[in-house]
């Protein structure tokens, strides 16, 4: 069975493609620290299929074709143009009338829908994935709200690398659960995924891992 890794807000990185490579353990380890997995995931050798999501369409054509230009696009990288957080409140607009770009019809995209902002469980479901070896977040606040209730999801990813941002968005900041001091969030946050079952491997920085 195929394994997945999902990478949720790409901007300009993309990471954790290179899973989706037939010899990507005889390249390991990769360029970025953040992106190195532990040994357990190293023990199989076998390539992942990839998900590359973001809500700004500029932001995928970008990384697809910074990946076809390193010559590893593959039938197993797809790419979603949607936002995340946990659908119970979202004023942002993720970019859907300002694409307009012929390039659209040539990507590789997992569902040719584009969808707004949906919750992470949500996510999973339409790119019918029944699990999660990897999940890979960079959300700028929002993984705040998209964890809220991690303990509900039917579907738990084995590891999960994150950017951490101690700043909710301005969307975001009317919920008093959130108006507490900055300095509490990343604790907090910590705290969260622990009480979920997850085991913190790794924190430098803004940068945290965690595995089931």
């Amino acid at each position: 069975m195929m394994r997945n890794v999902v990478q949720i807000g790409l901007h300009t990185s993309w990471e954790l493609a290179y899973l989706s490579k037939e010899n990507w353990l005889d390249t390991y380890p990769p360029n970025v620290e953040w992106a190195e997995v532990p040994e357990w995931v190293r023990k199989d050798p076998s390539p992942f299929n990839y998900y590359g999501v973001d809500c700004v369409p500029e932001s995928i054509v970008f990384c697809a074709k910074s990946i076809r230009n390193a010559s590893y696009n593959n039938p197993r990288i797809r790419f979603l143009c949607v936002g995340v957080s946990d659908c119970q409140y979202s004023t942002i607009d993720c970019g859907v009338d300002k694409w307009a770009h012929a390039s659209w019809s040539s990507l590789s995209i997992a569902n040719n829908t584009i969808y707004h902002f949906i919750s992470i469980p949500q996510l999973f479901q339409i790119l019918n994935l029944d699990s999660v070896d990897i999940l890979a977040l960079d959300i700028d606040g929002y993984e705040h709200i998209a964890f809220r209730e991690i303990q509900n999801w039917s579907i738990l990813p084995s590891l999960i690398l994150m950017e951490i941002h101690h700043k909710i968005p301005s969307s975001e900041k009317h919920r008093s659960e959130y108006k507490e001091s900055r300095k509490l969030l990343k604790p907090k946050f910590i705290s969260h995924l622990k009480s979920a079952g997850y085991k913190l491997i790794y924190d430098k920085g803004d940068k945290i891992k965690f595995e089931l």
